[in-house]
């Protein structure tokens, strides 16, 4: 796994996404296995969600330090995965991941599968993403040092659209 940001200048920039006209701009170089493999030389659905989850990993290293920056953890309350065409053994891929929104207790992480050589995407998924006090066994409020660094990395301010939609 390799972890790159988007100004890195060995690559080409990352696409905008149609749906949320924002960039993703987090994008982690993935190897396919022998064994993410089926019968048919697909990678097998299931491992979408492995690919997927080593995106959100290598996403908040990148943007938090750690998977527990300020004390806080995060769970997936919800995952929805769509599956475009099928990746091949042997191809080049990477996830691309963005953070689209963010609420007082959860945000939604926006995640794509793409070929890097062709720019093809092969899979999308959305999470929603929920601030958790292991400790508590609880929800928790997103920490103003998470909210602060999402804004950073996203280049938007989060705290605004978060009170705009509040008044709404």
């Amino acid at each position: 796994m390799q972890a790159r940001h988007p100004d890195t200048a060995s690559r080409k920039p990352i696409a905008t996404d149609a749906v949320t006209e924002h960039r993703y701009r987090h994008r982690c170089e993935l190897q396919i296995r022998f064994n993410d493999v089926d019968a048919f030389g697909h990678v097998n659905n299931s491992v979408y969600f492995q690919f997927y989850d080593t995106g959100k990993s290598a996403y908040f290293y990148e943007v938090n330090g750690s998977l527990a920056a300020d004390g806080l953890g995060v769970v997936i309350a919800n995952v929805n995965c769509t599956f475009i065409t099928p990746i091949e053994f042997g191809e080049p891929i990477a996830v691309e991941t963005q953070v689209s929104s963010v609420g007082e207790k959860s945000f939604t992480m926006k995640q794509r599968i793409i070929n890097t050589s062709t720019g093809e995407v092969k899979s999308y998924a959305t999470s929603i993403m929920v601030a958790f006090d292991i400790r508590k066994k609880a929800s928790v409020e997103i920490t103003p040092l998470w909210l602060g660094n999402l804004s950073k990395f996203e280049h938007r301010d989060f705290a605004q659209s978060r009170a705009t939609a509040t008044q709404l």
